[in-house]
């Protein structure tokens, strides 16, 4: 009750008690008392973390930006990878970065001077990539759950970055804040990998079959292919070694036919699709040796697509 509301019931009382002739004294507390010193609620508790990694995005964020702002740098490419950094900051300002929903907080981007050369800047940025991509990696491997995919999905941002800084960035993939990775069963999370594989194995090898002979494309889809096979049975090999039965890929899958221009977008989208498995079985890990697994198949299928030219994704290995 605030202090005018108990003066007036006070003094309503005190008439009353007077008119019916009785000495009874009331008693206010607070007006023999001291004032009330005003409430002020204790700062957020930093989300466990993310101080941390975030003092080393801010870091790449300045190292692109003055990379971006040297003279004859690729302005364009540069500005997007560092807009993929700014959107990380403002996400970790907040409270609860488990939802990637950016911070109000979070401020103006930080003042980035122009670096002397591109070389300079480019030499800049890698390193500020490096120790980024290091530090969420650390972070993730010691953390579990939707903490570890955090954590590993900017691990991940920051090594695609690292192999895009000399190469035209396309589209990025925006996060889809409130959306979360699923979690489930570490075996059936390594399964829904596994399975992810096979549908790549079958689909670059549909791929193969539409690309006329002489085609440009078809040593990428080759390198696709073979990289796609020996993973996958490297982690079958895996799960086996763990007393597990890893299941059979189907007979078939469903390949649209695809002409050569539409090659890149088809590809990019069985690679996206491991790395959202990838990303569900990071989160699903039970080990700190089996999120190392989990993370080294996300880092592969995340930047698998530079040479057919896919877009970057904001936060790989989440739903977006």
């Amino acid at each position: 009750m605030r202090r005018r509301t108990l003066l007036t019931s006070a003094g309503a009382a005190a008439a009353l008690v007077g008119m019916g002739g009785c000495g009874v004294r009331l008693t206010d507390p607070l007006i023999h008392g001291s004032p009330m010193a005003p409430y002020s609620p204790p700062p957020p508790t930093p989300y466990p973390g993310s101080t941390a990694v975030a003092t080393l995005e801010r870091e790449a964020w300045v190292a692109l930006l003055s990379a971006a702002a040297a003279p004859g740098a690729d302005a364009a490419s540069l500005g997007k990878l560092a807009a993929v950094r700014g959107s990380h900051v403002a996400v970790l300002a907040d409270p609860e970065p488990i939802w990637r929903r950016p911070s109000a907080t979070s401020g103006p981007p930080p003042a980035a001077p122009p670096a002397a050369t591109k070389e300079a800047g480019a030499a800049a940025a890698l390193a500020a990539l490096v120790a980024l991509r290091d530090g969420a990696r650390d972070t993730s491997l010691g953390s579990e759950g939707l903490d570890a995919v955090l954590w590993g999905s900017l691990a991940v941002s920051a090594d695609q970055a690292r192999q895009w800084l000399s190469v035209p960035v396309g589209a990025v993939a925006p996060a889809a804040p409130g959306r979360v990775v699923a979690v489930m069963d570490d075996a059936a999370a390594l399964n829904l990998l596994i399975e992810r594989y096979h549908e790549a194995v079958y689909g670059f090898s549909s791929l193969l079959g539409f690309l006329p002979r002489g085609d440009t494309q078809r040593s990428t889809v080759t390198a696709l292919l073979t990289a796609a096979r020996t993973r996958r049975d490297a982690l079958m090999a895996y799960d086996r070694a763990a007393s597990a039965t890893p299941t059979p890929g189907a007979g078939a899958y469903s390949v649209p036919p695809t002409t050569p221009d539409r090659m890149a977008a088809v590809a990019g989208a069985m690679l996206s699709a491991i790395t959202g498995a990838a990303g569900v079985w990071l989160a699903s890990a039970k080990t700190r040796e089996r999120r190392s697994q989990a993370l080294k198949e996300l880092t592969y299928a995340a930047s698998a697509g530079l040479p057919i030219g896919t877009g970057l994704a904001e936060w790989p290995g989440w739903p977006d």
